[in-house]
């Protein structure tokens, strides 16, 4: 409710704990997608790596070197 007025809808998607990977804010709630190589859980929120991940990558970052 905006203003007391006015009904805005919400966007989800903006908390980040939605979705695990990928969000997509619908008319009536929202989706949540995965990246390719995993998978959506039962609880259709979280995204878990697939067995055949035969081309998984691990990526380090050290921001302070």
């Amino acid at each position: 409710l905006v203003n007391k007025t006015k009904c805005e809808p919400e966007n989800e998607c903006l908390d980040a704990s939605s979705c695990s990977q990928k969000c997509t804010d619908e008319k009536h709630g929202f989706t949540c997608s995965c990246e390719e190589g995993y998978t959506l859980d039962a609880d259709k929120r979280t995204c878990k790596v697939t067995e055949d991940g035969k081309d998984m990558r691990v990526y380090i970052s050290n921001r302070n070197r």
